[in-house]
């Protein structure tokens, strides 16, 4: 969307683009059917990630083996000769610890993966640099494991792609079942 402030502080919202209108727009003008929308789909997140790639300075990504992060990085490695770097961190405490579904992804699409175990301590000492890393306040739970890896994968890059959001929404399929 788009908001525009007149000068007398009247808000309009303009809709920008929306995927889902344009592929039922492009389904109902019967240009494309399910598996043509499955494979445009595809093409854009694969020419976005592309783009993202091009870079004269080290870059990786950020792995966490959920479904954003894992097709991030599996659409870098088929643009890479080599393999890419990925990071991810793990939790002392199991119940906490997804790291082996960030190791997973990453002997599946063959990455070049570094992987850090934190515990309490560590949540602990980023927290007062929260405020300094981030401009407003923020209620997101994945911001201080974000800031933890992000620092790891800047010892070895200098960019880290990253993929977050369908698998972050409350109600998405439960990946500890699908194992």
């Amino acid at each position: 969307h788009r908001a525009e402030i007149s000068k007398n502080g009247e808000i309009s919202l303009e809709k920008w683009y929306d995927l889902i209108d344009r592929l039922t727009e492009l389904r109902d003008s019967k240009e494309l059917n399910e598996q043509e929308e499955i494979d445009y789909m595809e093409s854009l997140l694969d020419r976005s990630v592309s783009r993202r790639m091009l870079s004269d300075v080290p870059i990786g990504s950020l792995l966490s083996g959920g479904i954003d992060s894992s097709l991030v990085s599996l659409l870098m490695q088929r643009h890479s000769k080599t393999p890419i770097k990925t990071f991810s961190i793990g939790f002392a405490e199991s119940q906490f610890d997804e790291s082996r579904y960030a190791r997973a992804v990453s002997e599946l699409i063959g990455t070049e993966h570094a992987e850090l175990k934190v515990g309490p301590d560590d949540i602990l000492e980023i927290v007062p640099e929260i405020s300094k890393m981030y401009s407003e306040p923020l209620g997101d739970a994945s911001q201080i494991p974000t800031c933890i890896v992000s620092r790891m994968a800047r010892e070895n890059v200098t960019v880290a792609l990253g993929g977050d959001g369908g698998d972050e929404v409350p109600g998405s399929a439960d990946l500890d079942g699908a194992e």
